[in-house]
């Protein structure tokens, strides 16, 4: 290990500088720089003053450029298993470098909070395994480590279940999607449902099963995680799931192909959205930068108080870094708030930044040069303490096992989508019980239907005939495309005026109606400078309350805008009698009715 000595142990310079939005007056007075494996470790000792208090830290800090060397940042545990056994960073570190020899741990930090009984509180992610999916808090996020680089934050999305088979070295054979876990097993071809030993039915006769003996368990349904050895495969016969065993069961052709013995088989909770292809990733609270800015109102335990503090902080290129604050020991460290270590993530560059488990968890733990693991802070505990997880920046050194093994082609082609039909500018076609995705290709444009149907009005505007044909689209894996569809002609000749509304009579109930326009989407009743649209070919004029007088009534009927516009109003005048009106009419029916008898005599 090179270590160059940057600082002394009295006062070396004092400054004053910005960041974000707080002004900050800090005398650094010590200051000691390591290099380990292209590596930067700092210790650092400073005085921060703040409304004329001097306030004595001490912390540590462990970056590195990643776009120097094969730098990546993965996670360490303890965990037994079944349950979430916490253990010291440094015995994290021994175990991680002993399970993935493909990587070279430099050093890090204790990372999740925790239960009393070791269980993180968010999801963590191991070698590509969720081994949690957290207790469900608000306010917590999760950070994510991809194998490509890129870093994710936030709250994971799951999506079901999903079975991971992997050879003996750790490569990955095949990733496919479970139907369900610990459910009665439906008949499929491609479904796969996956049992754990807790569930006490009897596993069906005549389809494949394919058994692993347990190495790790963790969790209940939904929250649940198993991994294990394969040790039979295609067993056919009717079973019960034997204690300590998975068992896979499916008419799957890729896993008939695919899976050997020895193998390892994960079943895990699906992430998807952002957390897709999550390789290693814990749990935080407490966000502390956020592009580029301080968090005005940081959320997480006793922010204002000065404790013990862990942090990691990512910089606008990618790289990662971590600070462990020693705090709670007067004339060493005093420790640090929240907003404070906010300040010191966005000194050494940080665009994002979030707050880990503090206090007397605090630890960070380095590589020395007999290549095992000290703690080089100082617990406020006066021993490190046992912690869920941590978190470690490393050096990739091998890559065979990256990249998944190449998969063969398995998949049934789906079968081709028929009976094309447009009606009211609405393309159908049948729909393919395999699949709920569909390209729609007009005159060699292409458009995607998550339906068997596409509305074409927002498509097809001018007159002229379109070709359409339809592809059903497979998901890659169990499906491959359809072959395109016959090709269904359409010809558009623009819009057609709607026919006006006839033989418009009132019922001696007071109901205007007139013949159904089947054409028609809807009808305006228009009277006076109130419109109204009503779906049926009659209006109750009651509803109106007219007063004595004569009223003309305008019907359209409505188009769609696209196929058919709406119609010329038709007309009907109507006339509302006042009570001395009504009498007058009443009489002079009376008369003539007295009249008609007299002339029949």
């Amino acid at each position: 290990m090179k270590k160059i000595v940057l600082g002394f142990l009295i006062t070396c310079w004092t400054y004053v500088f910005l960041i974000g939005a707080t002004i900050l007056n800090i005398t650094i007075l010590s200051k000691e720089t390591n290099e380990i494996m292209g590596a930067t470790h700092e210790r650092v000792q400073r005085e921060l003053n703040v409304s004329g208090i001097n306030i004595l830290q001490t912390y540590h800090y462990l970056g590195a450029d990643f776009s120097t060397s094969d730098f990546r940042v993965i996670t360490g545990d303890d965990y037994t298993s079944t349950g979430y056994k916490p253990a010291t960073t440094v015995k994290h570190a021994e175990n991680s470098q002993l399970l993935y020899d493909d990587y070279l741990i430099i050093g890090g930090v204790n990372a999740d909070f925790f239960e009393s009984y070791g269980t993180p509180q968010e999801a963590y992610v191991e070698d590509g395994q969720v081994i949690s999916s957290g207790i469900g808090y608000a306010n917590r996020e999760v950070i994510g480590f991809k194998e490509n680089g890129d870093v994710v934050f936030g709250k994971p999305v799951f999506e079901g279940y999903e079975v991971i088979v992997r050879d003996a070295n750790g490569r990955e054979r095949i990733r496919l999607p479970l139907e369900n876990v610990n459910t009665p097993y439906v008949s499929s071809s491609i479904d796969i449902f996956a049992y754990f030993d807790t569930y006490n039915s009897t596993l069906p006769e005549g389809v494949y099963k394919y058994i692993a003996q347990v190495s790790e368990t963790k969790g209940a349904l939904p929250k649940l995680f198993g991994r294990g050895v394969v040790t039979d495969l295609k067993v056919s016969n009717a079973m019960t799931v034997s204690d300590g065993t998975i068992v896979l069961v499916s008419r799957n052709t890729y896993l008939q192909n695919i899976v050997e013995l020895g193998d390892t088989m994960i079943v895990q909770r699906k992430m998807i959205g952002d957390f897709a292809g999550v390789n290693w990733a814990v749990g935080a609270y407490g966000k502390l930068v956020s592009n580029g800015e301080k968090v005005s109102n940081i959320i997480g335990i006793d922010p204002t108080s000065r404790h013990p503090r862990t942090a990691v902080g990512v910089k606008a290129d990618g790289s990662v870094f971590f600070v462990a604050m020693d705090g709670r020991q007067t004339g060493y460290s005093q420790g640090a708030t929240l907003y404070e270590m906010a300040d010191l993530m966005l000194s050494y560059g940080a665009v994002t930044a979030y707050n880990f488990d503090g206090g007397g968890s605090t630890t960070m733990a380095l590589r020395d040069d007999q290549d095992t693991f000290q703690v080089v802070n100082q617990p406020s505990d006066g021993a490190p303490r046992l912690v869920t997880n941590s978190l470690f920046l490393a050096i990739r050194v091998n890559f065979d096992n990256v990249n998944p093994y190449p998969i063969p082609d398995y998949s049934i082609r789906l079968s081709q989508p028929t009976n094309l039909s447009v009606d009211k500018g609405i393309l159908t076609f049948d729909k393919n019980p395999d699949t709920s995705t569909y390209e729609v290709i007009i005159n060699n444009e292409t458009y995607q239907t998550n339906t068997n149907r596409l509305d074409l009005k927002t498509i097809i505007d001018s007159k002229g005939t379109y070709n359409i044909s339809v592809v059903a689209k497979g998901d890659g894996i169990f499906y491959k495309d359809s072959l395109i569809s016959t090709t269904y002609t359409y010809q558009y000749d623009g819009p057609v005026e709607l026919n006006q509304p006839s033989n418009l009579s009132v019922s001696s109930s007071g109901i205007l109606s007139w013949d159904e326009n089947l054409s028609a989407d809807s009808y305006l009743f228009i009277v006076g400078d109130k419109i109204y649209t009503i779906y049926l070919n009659r209006f109750n004029l009651t509803t109106l309350n007219l007063q004595p007088g004569t009223y003309d009534f305008q019907v359209i009927a409505k188009g769609d805008g696209y196929n058919t516009i709406d119609s010329l109003p038709e007309i009907y005048t109507y006339r509302v009698y006042s009570e001395e009106e009504k009498a007058i009419l009443e009489q002079i029916s009376l008369i003539l009715e007295i009249l008609y008898q007299r002339n029949k005599d």
